[in-house]
């Protein structure tokens, strides 16, 4: 169900700040099936970035309302993607030298890639191998795009069981990313220490193929077109056939390279569910194409954000 900002205001009843920080955005909400918990929730995707304070606000009155528990995740429509606006946008204007990538997850949330829509009896196993492909290639864009060193951090919840971690670590480790257990919630800074001592020694000496800081690499060169840049993207990071440019799209990225902005970084908006722009797939499909609606420059951002 999609709700333009005008109806979420109606239905909320909110105060004027955070309507006016809303303002633009729009919303799409889903029903997610917990399984182990066997409990419901609300998945609000917002095409906007937000404030905490306001993130909080939204959060507690839709919770208030709907007496269920609020999912949020905001995708901005500017193009705000985590790990490829930090190594690809942000590393372009700032002096800090990334040194390695920690991805923390859960179980369950690695099953639920498979099973966002749709209520399973199937083993857990099954659910997990479902889901593993979409952080295979997170962990596999770090190390073979990215070129730097990596760590899978689980947290490990009574209800895990041996046989659904083994399967993680040897999923990981047949990309040569190691495992480490996270039991922070339970035993506080000493529940951390393995995964410590795993990030300082990657950052002190690199991993096992030799990957460490001063191997960093951008997905893409400078000196490449704005075009041929959004194709490495959709190519190298998505792993996606090939991009379709609309005419709208084409005539601003000519417009934009004439400006002399060619050499602007580039960053791009896929769906959370998958690595495409089709919200009906998951994980990490393959056989498709990325089509590119429109092409912006914002200077305020010193970048180009590319609407798919």
């Amino acid at each position: 169900m999609k709700l333009s900002v005008t109806d979420l205001a109606k239905k909320l009843q909110m105060d004027e700040e955070t309507l006016s920080a809303l303002e633009g955005g729009s919303f799409s909400m889903k029903p997610v099936y917990h399984r182990r918990s066997n409990t419901l929730s609300i998945q609000l995707h917002l095409e906007k970035a937000l404030s905490f304070g306001v993130r909080e606000r939204l959060l507690a009155r839709m919770q208030k309302e709907l007496q269920v528990k609020v999912d949020l995740r905001v995708e901005a429509a500017d193009g705000t993607v985590g790990i490829m606006d930090l190594l690809d946008y942000l590393q372009h204007f700032v002096s800090l030298q990334p040194q390695l990538r920690v991805f923390t997850e859960t179980l369950p949330s690695l099953q639920e890639e498979d099973i966002v829509y749709q209520v399973r009896s199937d083993e857990t196993i099954a659910a997990l191998e479902a889901g593993l492909p979409n952080l295979l290639q997170h962990v596999e864009n770090i190390t073979n795009v990215y070129n730097l060193p990596c760590v899978v951090a689980i947290n490990a919840f009574p209800t895990a069981t041996k046989a659904e971690l083994d399967l993680v670590e040897a999923k990981c480790r047949e990309l040569g990313v190691n495992v480490a257990l996270s039991e922070v919630w339970a035993r506080g800074g000493e529940g951390g220490l393995a995964l410590a001592d795993e990030v300082v020694a990657l950052c002190e000496n690199g991993d096992e193929a030799g990957r460490s800081a001063d191997t960093f690499t951008f997905s893409y060169e400078d000196d490449l077109s704005i075009a041929e840049k959004i194709e490495a993207i959709a190519k190298r990071v998505y792993h996606a056939d090939g991009v379709v440019f609309e005419p709208a799209a084409q005539k601003e990225i000519a417009q934009l390279e004439a400006l002399g902005f060619g050499e602007m970084p580039v960053c791009m908006a896929k769906t959370q569910y998958s690595f495409s722009d089709d919200a009906t797939k998951l994980g990490a499909p393959r056989d498709f194409q990325i089509t590119v609606r429109q092409v912006k420059e914002y200077m305020a951002k010193q970048g180009i954000p590319v609407r798919l």
